[in-house]
């Protein structure tokens, strides 16, 4: 299932977010979305999600404007997770993956073999398997990240958006993570804020700053000294090595630490 978004604009209180964004995603791949803080990531997210309805007719998926499809249609084909999931509640990890089965129900549905049987993969997906008894109110900032995740992924949807999931996760599980999405049959759309994640696990790249596409593509031509000074303001110099793939060195920033993107 393919999404895109055609001379995408979005304002909001009188303030222009993005700026005539176009992008096409096939069935399949992996988008990183990278930027600094107010670059539009998250609303390039919630966009291509239906959550604002003045760009619904920009926004498509396949051949067919947002704005003509259902609600119910849209719940059961894109999962949207987004930074923090606020939750009043007092739900067991369980309870909150079992939300995800939500669009495939109706009120007074039983529950049939199929939900259990997506609720039970999205725990093991996420690693939560032995979490699923303790209260949302509980766990670790990384634990409701992942639980959040698992939601998402109980929808079995088409297209999933992901608005910073790494925040909060260790490195373990912030792999895991990525290389469950890179499992996924499904479409992705990644904001990240870290280049060695974005350049190891996604198929390509997509670079905003103020609200326009800077650059798009492979991590070769997104991640160049030119872009990363332009948008991240610092001066870096890369090397690319056969073995453990891009090294990037920022300069001018003595504290802080080389990066090395490897893959």
């Amino acid at each position: 299932m393919r999404i895109s978004a055609e001379q995408l604009n979005v304002t909001i209180n009188q303030t222009e977010i993005l700026h005539d964004i176009s992008i096409t995603v096939p069935f399949g791949r992996r988008i990183g979305l990278l930027g600094p803080n107010g670059s539009g990531k998250s609303t390039l997210l919630r966009a291509l999600a239906g959550l604002i309805p003045g760009a619904r007719a920009q926004v498509f998926i396949n051949d067919a404007p947002l704005n003509t499809l259902s609600a119910g249609w849209l719940s059961r084909r894109v999962a949207l997770v987004t930074q923090h999931l606020a939750l009043d509640a007092d739900l067991s990890v369980e309870e909150v993956v079992r939300l995800g089965r939500t669009p495939y129900r109706g009120a007074f549905s039983p529950w049939r073999s199929e939900d259990r049987q997506a609720v039970e993969q999205a725990l093991s997906d996420t690693r939560l398997d032995g979490l699923r008894h303790k209260r949302w109110h509980q766990l670790s900032g990384g634990q409701q990240q992942r639980c959040a995740i698992a939601r998402a992924l109980a929808q079995q949807p088409a297209i999933l958006l992901l608005d910073e999931p790494t925040n909060h996760l260790d490195i373990r599980h912030q792999l895991e993570l990525m290389a469950l999405i890179g499992s996924l049959p499904m479409t992705t759309i990644v904001a990240l804020h870290d280049l060695n994640l974005a350049a190891n696990y996604c198929d390509e790249l997509l670079l905003l700053n103020h609200g326009e596409v800077v650059a798009a593509g492979n991590a070769g031509a997104v991640l160049t000294p030119a872009h990363i000074r332009d948008v991240y303001g610092v001066d870096v110099s890369i090397a690319r090595s056969p073995h453990t793939g891009y090294h990037i060195a920022w300069h001018h920033q003595a504290a802080t630490p080389r990066l090395k993107l490897t893959g």
